[in-house]
């Protein structure tokens, strides 16, 4: 039996890997309004010699406009098929995503920050008591840029608790907060001030070209992710992401960004579910 991964056929079995295969379901909302949904299934397969490393792929993909489903079945079976690890220096490559539907590269990138939160860097593995917590890192900055995002940039305090334990399995919350004080340096000054409810650090700025215009978005973003691991093996038994961009936006801007409409408040919302499938 072969597990088709965007393209590219692995033997299930062979050499003593193994395969899992996950249900995922994103959603998108801007405003409480919710404006996109996709379900999807994953197919991993775990090399042997190589814990922690997954090579993945799609084997099912839609997405809904409105309630109009979209079967994009077919196209995510040809997309790239790329490694997942718990390892963070591994999470820096993407594959190329031109001429595949961006909705998938918007999963791609959940699925590592789920991977990311549960690797061994978060010390999970070490805990032993339900409340015991960790600061995984004091600042993580990422950044990313495309033929339509010039810039992006954000960066996190990650800390780590563990929620549940039983015999079997471990719940571990990993959060993706603002740090204490500044870490980015941001395109204008008028993107500095904090203007959250608690007054923490922005962690966020992109700008994007639309119509050859700049829109420009900064503010605060948190991430939680909750999973569920097997403690015997660490395997990813489900999880939730849960990511919030508490942001203001300027729309309309020229290239160096002195001229925008005004200024609006956004607030978006992204959630990904993952559920282990029973075999086959």
């Amino acid at each position: 039996m072969a597990v088709v991964l965007a393209g590219l056929v692995a033997p299930a079995l062979a050499g003593g890997a193994e395969s899992r295969r996950y249900d995922l379901v994103r959603r998108i909302y801007r405003d409480g309004d919710l404006t996109f949904e996709a379900t999807a299934i994953s197919s991993h397969t775990i090399l042997a010699g190589e814990p922690g490393r997954e090579l993945v792929g799609f084997e099912r993909y839609v997405k809904y406009a409105g309630r109009q489903p979209i079967d994009l079945s077919t196209a995510a079976a040809r997309f790239p098929a790329f490694s997942l690890s718990a390892d963070s220096e591994s999470l820096t490559a993407l594959p190329d995503f031109k001429g595949f539907d961006p909705t998938l590269a918007g999963t791609v990138r959940d699925l590592r920050t789920v991977f990311l939160a549960v690797g061994p860097e978060s010390g999970w593995e070490r805990m032993r008591a339900i409340g015991e917590s960790a600061l995984m890192t004091e600042t993580r900055k990422t950044s990313w840029t495309d033929e339509s995002v010039p810039v992006g940039q954000d960066c996190s305090r990650v800390t780590v608790e563990l929620t549940g334990l039983t015999p079997s399995k471990a719940v571990v919350k990993t959060t993706f907060s603002p740090p204490a004080s500044p870490c980015l340096v941001f395109k204008k000054p008028w993107m500095e001030a904090p203007f959250d409810a608690d007054g923490q650090a922005n962690n966020y700025q992109e700008v994007a070209v639309t119509g050859g215009r700049r829109k420009v978005a900064w503010g605060a973003q948190q991430i939680v992710v909750t999973a569920t691991l097997e403690r015997a093996t660490g395997k990813l038994l489900a999880a939730e992401l849960d990511h919030t961009r508490t942001l203001k936006e300027r729309t309309a801007c020229d290239v160096e960004l002195d001229h925008c409409s005004p200024e609006t408040p956004v607030l978006l919302r992204r959630t990904l579910k993952l559920s282990l499938r029973a075999s086959p």
